[in-house]
């Protein structure tokens, strides 16, 4: 093959613009420890009582993603 058949890449000047994040999702998820940590302070407003651990976990994860 001849040099002119052979086509380089060259970089382009300038980089590629990243796309527009929407406002949500530039929101930060919460962490399973700060989940934890919340989950764990609607148990002790509940007043320690047991059974009720999966709805303080959601109730906190709600709280905390805004949903």
């Amino acid at each position: 093959m001849s040099k002119s058949s052979k086509k380089k890449n060259k970089p382009s000047a300038q980089a590629p613009k990243p796309a527009a994040r929407p406002a949500a999702a530039a929101r930060r998820e919460p962490t399973f420890e700060e989940i934890r940590q919340r989950a764990y302070e609607f148990y002790v407003r509940r007043g320690g009582a047991p059974g009720r651990e999966i709805e303080d976990w959601i109730a906190a994860e709600r709280e905390l993603r805004g949903s």
